[in-house]
C-alpha cells in the first residue's frame, strides 16, 4: 500500500486544551503515524540520527519511526491535491522539469528578479508569475506542519503517476532528517487512484470504529466530545473522497499553453527551469 497509516490507541491519544478543559474532535482522534511506501522507499520516516537524538519525552522507543501526527492531516493534503495531480502535464514541460522537479531555486530567481524595491511588477507579469509556478506548488504534498518536512511531488503523463522527493539538505540539529534522501517511483496512473481510495476506505472505517467505540463506552470522563458533532463529521468525512473525485472528473481544463507561455516569458529574462539530464 502506498499511504500507510498506525492511529494511535484510543487511551493514549493526547487531548487538547487545559487541564479541567481538556476535548477531543475527530481531528484530533485520528492521532497516530504516517507515511508512504514508494517501493523499498519509505518517506516520512526519520533517520536512525534524528531519532537516536530526539529529546521528545513523550515519544517512546515502542512508537512507530515515522511522523507523529494527526493522520487526517496526511488525508486532507492527499484529497486536496487529488484533482490537480489527476490532470496529465505535457510532455514539453515534462522535458523541462523531469528529473529536476525541484524548482524552488528557479522561483526565488524570478521573485528576486520581478519582486524587488528597485523594481515593482506590473499586474500583468504578476500574473504571468502566478500561471509559471502555481501548476507545480499545486503538485507538491504540504507539509508546512512538519519541520524540514520532505519535499514530495506527484504528477502524471496521462498514464503513470510519478512521484519524486528530493530530502537534501533537510536536518535537524545537524541530523539528516529523512531515512530517504532522493528518488523517484512510478505505477499506473488508475493503480494511483485506488491507492488514494484505499486510504480514505481503511482511515473511515477505522476511525467510524472508533467512533462507534467512544459512543458506546467514553472511559476518559476528563476529556469532553460532542458526540453529536463527532458523529456529524464523521459523515462529512466519509463522502470527502467522492466529492475529491467528482471535482478532478469535472475540473476546468489546465490552461497548459498559456503556462508555457509564461514559463518563456521568464526563461527570455534569464530564469530556467532545471533542465532534465
Amino acid at each position: 500500500m502506498l499511504f500507510q497509516f498506525q492511529l494511535r490507541p484510543i487511551e493514549k491519544v493526547t487531548p487538547w486544551g487545559r487541564e479541567g478543559a481538556y476535548s477531543l474532535s475527530w481531528f484530533g482522534l485520528t492521532d497516530g503515524w504516517y507515511w508512504l511506501k514508494c517501493g523499498e522507499e519509505e518517506l516520512f520516516r526519520y533517520s536512525e540520527s534524528v531519532l537516536s537524538s530526539c529529546q521528545n519525552e513523550e515519544r517512546q522507543p515502542s512508537d512507530p519511526p515515522y511522523v507523529d501526527y494527526q493522520v487526517v492531516r496526511l488525508w486532507e493534503d492527499v484529497l486536496s491535491m487529488f484533482p490537480e495531480v489527476l490532470a496529465p502535464v505535457p510532455v514539453e514541460l515534462l522535458r523541462k522539469v523531469e528529473p529536476g522537479l525541484e524548482a524552488s531555486q528557479w522561483r526565488a530567481k524570478i521573485a528576486e528578479l520581478i519582486f524587488s524595491e528597485e523594481h515593482e511588477a506590473s499586474q500583468q507579469t504578476e500574473d504571468q508569475f502566478d500561471l509559471a509556478v502555481t501548476w507545480l506548488q499545486a503538485r507538491k504534498l504540504h507539509v508546512l506542519h512538519l519541520k524540514e518536512g520532505p519535499r514530495v511531488w506527484f504528477w502524471t503523463d496521462g498514464m503513470t503517476m510519478s512521484i519524486r522527493w528530493d530530502n537534501s539538505g533537510l536536518c535537524l540539529d545537524g541530523h539528516s532528517m529523512w531515512t530517504s534522501t532522493k528518488g523517484t517511483f512510478t505505477m499506473p496512473l488508475e493503480a494511483f487512484v485506488e491507492e488514494v481510495r484505499s486510504f480514505d476506505n481503511r482511515l473511515i472505517k477505522e476511525m467510524a470504529d472508533r467512533v462507534r467505540d467512544i459512543e458506546h463506552s467514553w472511559d476518559r470522563p476528563e476529556i469532553q466530545i460532542d458526540l453529536q458533532a463527532l458523529c456529524h463529521e464523521h459523515q462529512q468525512r466519509a463522502a470527502e473522497f467522492s466529492l475529491a473525485l467528482d471535482r478532478a472528473i469535472n475540473r476546468e481544463p489546465t490552461p497548459w499553453n498559456e503556462i508555457a507561455q509564461a514559463i518563456n516569458y521568464f526563461e527570455e529574462m534569464g530564469c530556467v527551469l532545471p533542465e532534465a539530464g
